[in-house]
Formats: structure tokens, C-alpha cells, sequence
């Protein structure tokens, strides 16, 4: 979904396993927020 939303918004991005990977596991800790996330969104850039 997030790679959908980047590619939507004009932002080009290249989806990985390793991408994907820290992507979920940023989501699965209890402390996770919404800048945690959008953090790791931002190494997705090209």
C-alpha cells in the first residue's frame, strides 16, 4: 500500500525485500510512530 501511495504521489520508489522487511518491522514494535514509519519511507526514495 505505502508503495502504491509513494508511486501515486509522484515520488519514485523502489520496493525491495529488504525494503519490505524493515517496513514490517518498524510497524510490529509497540512503539511505532507515525514518524518511525514515514522514516523508513523516506530510504525508499530512488
Amino acid at each position: 500500500m505505502a508503495h502504491g501511495y509513494l508511486t501515486a504521489s509522484g515520488v519514485p520508489v523502489r520496493l525491495t525485500q529488504d525494503r519490505v522487511t524493515a517496513l514490517a518491522t518498524e510497524l510490529k514494535k509497540p512503539d511505532s510512530t507515525a514518524a518511525s514509519v514515514a522514516n523508513v519511507l523516506r530510504t525508499w526514495h530512488i
